[in-house]
């Protein structure tokens, strides 16, 4: 009987850790950077409108750092090439250095680097709300602004499975269930 309390206890808490997931870890930190060290830094920067978020599902479990996808209207390129519509990658949750308090329809200067043929960001990469003197930082860094290339190689549609961390989390929440339900079946069977 004590064995039976000690799967359903283990049940409860792997139910407990895939529906309602873990408190946010804050493990996010910054190095104080000026607007003109980011911008050098940086493979790609603009200024656009903030059009769409997509963030990942956040049930039954969501990481922190699961891919949150932002899409940007370019009206202003500072350095790389950048689509007029662009997407970029970065973590769903601040915790995990992701962009995250965005709104729709807010426009940002936005400092991207191209990782694996995409543009990623980060709370710590310079990226937030565009104001005449965050754009004039990173004019007098890079230069004058210029209009998006129609043909612009970074923009790209996202993929069409969920991020490497969504996976994950589906496949550890499935472990935390599993795996006491199978020794509670393979103690039964030879009981």
């Amino acid at each position: 009987m004590r064995s039976l309390r000690i799967v359903l206890a283990a049940l409860v808490l792997g139910a407990g850790l895939v529906l309602l997931g873990g408190a946010p870890a804050f493990a996010c930190s910054c190095a104080a950077m000026s607007p003109a060290q980011h911008a050098e830094g940086a493979d790609v920067v603009f200024g656009g409108t903030l059009t769409d978020i997509d963030e990942p599902r956040q049930f039954p479990v969501v990481s922190s750092a699961a891919e949150s996808r932002y899409t940007f209207e370019v009206d202003a390129v500072y350095a790389g090439d950048p689509a007029p519509v662009t997407r970029v990658s970065s973590a769903w949750s601040g915790a995990s250095c992701g962009l995250e308090g965005m709104e729709i329809g807010e426009r940002y200067v936005v400092f991207a680097y191209v990782d694996d043929k995409e543009l990623d960001a980060s709370l710590c990469g310079g990226t937030g709300p565009a104001s005449p003197r965050l754009e004039g930082q990173v004019s007098n860094a890079l230069g004058p602004a210029a209009l998006p290339d129609p043909a612009g190689a970074h923009g790209g549609a996202p993929p069409p499975f969920p991020s490497p961390a969504t996976a994950w989390g589906w496949v550890g929440g499935l472990f935390a269930v599993a795996v006491p339900l199978w020794w509670l079946w393979s103690r039964r069977a030879t009981g």
